[in-house]
């Protein structure tokens, strides 16, 4: 009967004769003695030795007896013996084992497959990297199942001296020692990437939570004044569940930065975590499900609560040629080419005690003034947004100037010319499938002109910094564009096709390139068919 102790080695438990315990523990501090190994490196020795011990049948609740130990000491040799160089060779030629193919997860892109089987055949990663791409493409994808097969069965080599079997080197004291001295250098680089991705990533998650804290602040202020009309229509409920999920996910993104800047992930956190996901996720669903839902009620309540409006016109807007739209409010404007008697119409809304929009019409001679503000929501801090529009019947005009706002011009006849002038970040339309034969273009800073859905056949355009058009198909066009500008406000023209096409006075071969760029100009054209 002999006496019996626990032990732990590669943070493994083993039962083991007392007598056996001290020979080892002589032998280990020999080993690290003799080597200078370090703490890697003995826990590599150690983990060599579970391996040795398992082979031979010691796991679980066998003891690790005295024979036991002296056949881990015969596989890995004396420590005392390194210093003989003859003692070494035959030690190796002893403890050679053969190559086992594994995953080289410490040299791995992916999975180490690729790594381990480089190893393995002592053949460069690169070179079966390589060969595994051309395999994919002559496969058409079937190596990637392979490789997630081999990924699956081959498994990784974690220790020292599975790697070093991976290689088909001995396992030998020395060998571990060098192994290890690698491994860590290895596990130093992997340390330092990782933190920094870990940091980079802390921060990224104090962004997001900031960012959406932020967003939920602006958009509080923006209903602030609209509670009592927002519960009313019974949007409390799927606005405070979509507030429950956003502050939800403002404490989830700090959660994560917590455990990502002092780099521990408790069971505790991760719980926590889970549950905020799950709520947020519901509330979230509650949410856009409950807005769906009133926005479909509200978009049947919009048609019902849509009212139309004749405008009182002047009987001098018959002989109106020119027109100036003043749309302060934003409020869209229409005016539609006809023959009949000029009228107008006001379409808006009242679904929130809307009121009504203001209109003046004002005609002077062959000269008419439109000035419209947009309607205001009873009790909305912010202002108004359901849609507003004022629809003008009138003759064909020669000229037309926004001021603020836009204006879509529809023709349903041909006209010989119109010249557009559009203010500061003015935008006008044209559409109709009539001729128009010239149209002349005046663009302040920031206007916007959109002519695609026309039929125009000439342009002549002075267009300033910022300012953007765009055209169908074009016979000609001269165009005049700044050659200094901010660095933010480049004019920009795209042309369906042209024929002829004139900039600064120069003529533009768009044969050659379909996008001419200039210093303050972009132009995107391509040449008309022959």
């Amino acid at each position: 009967m002999k006496e019996v102790t626990r032990i732990s080695l590669a943070q493994l438990p083993y039962n083991i004769e007392v007598g056996a315990k001290k020979e080892l523990e002589k032998y280990l501090h020999a080993v690290e003695t003799s080597l200078g190994a370090d703490t890697d490196a003995m826990r590599e020795i150690e983990s060599r030795i579970v391996e040795i011990l398992a082979d031979h049948g010691t796991s679980g609740e066998r003891v690790i007896t005295l024979e036991n130990v002296d056949t881990v000491k015969k596989q890995l040799g004396d420590p005392k013996e390194f210093i003989s160089d003859e003692v070494v060779g035959e030690l190796t030629k002893q403890t050679a084992t053969g190559k086992r193919l594994m995953r080289d997860t410490h040299h791995a892109l992916l999975g180490g497959v690729c790594a381990g089987l480089g190893a393995y055949f002592r053949i460069d990663t690169v070179l079966v990297r390589l060969i595994f791409i051309v395999l994919v493409i002559v496969t058409s994808g079937a190596a990637l199942l392979a490789y997630l097969i081999s990924w699956i069965v081959i498994p990784p080599a974690r220790s020292a001296a599975e790697r070093l079997q991976m290689a088909g080197k001995p396992v030998t004291l020395e060998a571990l020692q060098e192994e290890s001295i690698v491994v860590s250098a290895d596990k130093a680089d992997s340390r330092i990437v990782l933190t920094m991705l870990r940091i980079m990533a802390g921060i990224a998650s104090i962004v997001l939570g900031l960012s959406a804290l932020m967003g939920m602040m602006v958009g509080g202020w923006r209903v602030w004044g609209m509670t009592d009309r927002l519960s009313e229509y019974g949007y409390w409920l799927p606005l405070g569940a979509f507030v429950i999920a956003g502050i939800l996910f403002v404490v989830l993104c700090g959660i994560t930065a917590h455990a990502l800047f002092t780099a521990k992930l408790t069971k505790k956190t991760m719980i926590t975590g889970s549950v905020i996901i799950a709520l947020g996720l519901v509330g979230a669903v509650i949410g856009g499900g409950g807005f769906a839902l009133l926005a479909d009620r509200d978009g049947a309540r919009l048609t019902v609560n849509s009212h139309t409006k004749q405008v009182a016109v002047s009987e001098d807007l018959m002989g109106t040629t020119s027109l100036v739209v003043d749309a302060r409010s934003g409020m869209e404007v229409q005016y539609t080419v006809t023959a009949e008697k000029p009228h107008a119409e006001l379409r808006y809304s009242t679904l929130f005690e809307t009121t009504e929009p203001s209109v003046r019409l004002t005609a002077s001679g062959s000269s008419t003034e439109i000035i419209v503000e947009g309607q205001q929501c009873q009790g909305m801090a912010m202002g108004c947004s359901l849609p507003a529009t004022l629809v003008v019947y009138g003759p064909a005009l020669s000229q037309v100037e926004v001021k603020n706002g836009g204006l879509l011009y529809t023709m349903h006849e041909a006209q010989a010319s119109l010249s557009v002038v559009l203010r500061q970040t003015a935008a006008f339309d044209l559409v109709g499938d009539s001729q128009l034969a010239r149209l002349t273009i005046d663009a302040q800073e920031g206007a916007v002109l959109n002519a695609s859905n026309a039929n125009v056949r000439s342009v002549t355009a002075n267009l300033l910094s910022g300012s953007s058009t765009a055209f169908g198909s074009l016979a000609d066009a001269s165009l005049r564009v700044p050659e200094s500008c901010g660095v933010e406000r480049r004019t920009n023209v795209t042309l369906s096709s042209i024929s002829h096409l004139e900039v600064n006075g120069a003529i533009v071969d768009m044969t050659k390139d379909s996008v001419k760029r200039m210093p303050c100009a972009s132009i995107v054209a391509e040449p008309a068919a022959d």
